[in-house]
């Protein structure tokens, strides 16, 4: 059974103000903090391989990691944030009013950005994705590090809940959620693990 921790990048300047998406962002002092929190985590958890976002904030995350750990950060375009499209960038008070947003809001699983990916198109990559990883290395315990939406729509796939049930699933900038994952056979170990300070 391989052990994946998937791992929300740190904060950023940004955090809970923009809908950053594939735009860059990167760590703040804070999130620099945070981010050597989680590598003193994982280096206690016997990490045998790593791979994260394309996207700045979270290989920002990954280095500080890979340098506790002394394993090797590989970039895997699959771990890669939803693409909010013509919502990149844009402030959340920007957003409250528009009506695709709220409506997205209630229909994840049958709505889309403007010119972005849907949320079942993100879910059916980022589970593909982890199934091949776990099945390339059985008994592996690989720290995956990604974005919220990632994660969640993951999560909401191991627990058989639709998307539009993504408001249940927290997933807190530097959280850990621990999955096991043998064959077609996967659970939830942890869920949104802060790392203590």
């Amino acid at each position: 059974m391989t052990t994946l921790f998937l791992t929300r990048h740190a904060a950023h300047m940004h955090i809970d103000s923009v809908l950053v998406g594939r735009a860059g962002a990167q760590l703040n002092q804070e999130g620099r903090h945070q981010a050597r929190r989680i590598a003193d985590r994982l280096a206690c958890s016997g990490i045998s391989a790593m791979q994260s976002s394309p996207q700045l904030r979270a290989r920002e995350t990954a280095v500080i990691i890979a340098g506790r750990t002394g394993i090797p950060v590989e970039i895997a375009a699959a771990l890669d944030e939803l693409d909010v499209g013509a919502w990149t960038g844009l402030s959340f008070s920007a957003l409250r009013n528009d009506p695709l947003w709220q409506l997205w809001n209630r229909n994840r699983g049958s709505v889309r950005p403007p010119r972005g990916e849907s949320m079942p198109g993100l879910q059916a990559r980022i589970v593909r994705h982890l199934t091949e990883i776990a099945a390339a290395d059985p008994g592996g315990r690989i720290a995956v590090v990604s974005h919220a939406e990632p994660i969640r729509a993951a999560v909401l796939y191991v627990l058989n809940l639709p998307l539009e049930e993504f408001w249940r699933i927290d997933i807190a900038p530097a959280s850990v959620t621990t999955l096991l994952i043998e064959g077609d056979r996967a659970e939830l170990l942890a869920l949104n693990e802060a790392v203590a300070a």
